[in-house]
């Protein structure tokens, strides 16, 4: 049986007044793909997740979970499966390996003449903090597709089908966004714990639909849409499936001057089922 193709575009741009390089959000897609080409294979892995400005290394604690959590879902798919077991096992990994790279982190700094002040050394003991929303997609018997997803904090799952909002996870409403999401800390041995605050959730996919992993800025936006969400949910589509960074930053400082998008990184993936 020949099943629908799909695609996936990657986007991720810094708040109005920073550079690139400070944007705190991050993302990670495995089989790497270009965007105007079909995922070869059976199964697509993609993860993004929004780092805490207000703690220390939160940049690199984001990539850190995006690259480590598709890496691991990759050779063991019951990561996002919800098997709790395995997801506590990953979360301890990746606490532990935190405490390798901040050592790194603190000789390098030393090498290159800028040793950790005293000052530093809190937020450092503390953790760096960031959310998590990761999917795996799977062809299935029929014609399309499931997807099997795990959320920490408040980067939401977004499914459109027929332009119209069919499930968003973990977050349904833009009330629902607050300033004190749950999340990952890079410092926090409680593996039971985090995985405790962890959901999981499953869904399908069929040709036409379009699913969206969205940090908390861009997803609060599409969750408020309300009367104009059919619009808007056209062009945010447009707007995703070329791959147009340029466009794409383009097209959400507007949304930022109007008021509309509240200013801070943006990290989005669009899964097209064509």
């Amino acid at each position: 049986m020949t099943h629908r193709p799909i695609f996936v575009t990657s986007l991720r741009t810094p708040k109005l007044g920073n550079s690139e390089d400070e944007c705190e959000d991050a993302l990670a897609v495995w089989p790497a793909t270009a965007a105007e080409e079909a995922v070869a294979g059976d199964r697509l892995i993609a993860a993004v997740s929004d780092g805490a400005s207000e703690s220390a290394l939160a940049k690199d604690w984001s990539k850190t979970l995006v690259r480590e959590l598709v890496d691991r879902a990759r050779i063991d798919p019951s990561v996002l499966a919800g098997s709790r077991e395995t997801f506590a096992a990953l979360a301890a990994d990746l606490v532990r390996g935190w405490d390798s790279y901040l050592e790194e982190y603190v000789a390098g700094r030393a090498r290159d003449g800028r040793p950790v002040q005293w000052y530093e050394e809190p937020k450092f003991e503390r953790g760096a903090f960031a959310t998590l929303l990761a999917v795996q997609v799977e062809r299935a018997a029929d014609d399309g597709y499931r997807w099997q997803a795990a959320a920490l904090g408040d980067s939401c799952l977004i499914q459109i089908r027929d332009g119209q909002l069919l499930t968003s996870f973990p977050l349904t409403d833009q009330q629902d966004f607050g300033t004190t999401p749950n999340l990952f800390g890079s410092r926090n041995r409680d593996s039971e714990l985090i995985t405790a605050r962890t959901r999981f959730a499953t869904g399908t996919l069929q040709e036409g639909d379009d699913l969206f992993l969205a940090t908390d800025a861009m997803a609060a936006w599409i969750l408020g849409l309300g009367e104009e969400l059919s619009a808007e949910l056209a062009e945010l589509t447009d707007r995703t499936r070329p791959n147009d960074l340029k466009g794409f930053e383009e097209w959400v400082t507007s949304l930022r001057m109007a008021g509309r998008l509240h200013n801070d990184d943006v990290a989005l993936i669009h899964i097209d089922v064509a």
